[in-house]
């Protein structure tokens, strides 16, 4: 391989280090090789969790872009309004389309989760940039609020042309 050069693990790939120790890599049991979205993407840490999922960032295996990904869960007695609820979200997410909202470029139903890969912010959230500069200038601030408005205004356009409830109203 050498310094610094990388290359995507495989299920049951053999690593040799120097002093002889050998190991035979494995994908952990829930991502099984004939699973679509683990054909195309890998899991990577952990970066937030809300009730109806958990987000992780991932890497496309093709480009090596990352991505962050939310995953839901199936669970057997899972009740018809959190299904609903996270249908529901998907299919937001894969219907907007705006600059200053992350866009959605993937979504996988599978057995036993459903995964919505999303653009990663890669700066975080808004609220990690104020904590960490303190505060803003007066250009960056009517920038920021323009964008967020800009956002928010398309949002509740979006909603009412599908005859949705807005969140934002």
């Amino acid at each position: 391989m050498g310094r610094n050069r990388r290359r995507e693990l495989n299920d049951r790939d053999e690593i040799i280090v120097l002093d002889g120790a050998r190991f035979i890599f494995r994908y952990p049991k829930n991502i099984t090789e004939n699973n679509t979205f683990s054909r195309k993407y890998t899991i990577r840490q952990k970066i937030g969790k809300s009730y109806l999922s958990e987000v992780f960032s991932c890497v496309e295996k093709s480009t090596g872009q990352v991505y962050a990904v939310k995953v839901f869960t199936k669970n057997p007695g899972d009740l018809p309004s959190k299904t609903d609820s996270w249908q529901q979200e998907v299919a937001i997410f894969m219907s907007i389309d705006h600059p200053n909202i992350l866009y959605s470029k993937d979504a996988f139903e599978e057995e036993d989760a459903v995964y919505l890969v999303l653009e990663l912010a890669p700066d975080g959230e808004l609220f990690d940039l104020m904590v960490e500069k303190g505060k803003f200038t007066e250009e960056e601030t009517r920038k920021i609020f323009i964008q967020i408005l800009q956002a928010v205004k398309y949002l509740v356009r979006f909603f009412k042309a599908v005859h949705l409830q807005c969140p934002l109203t």
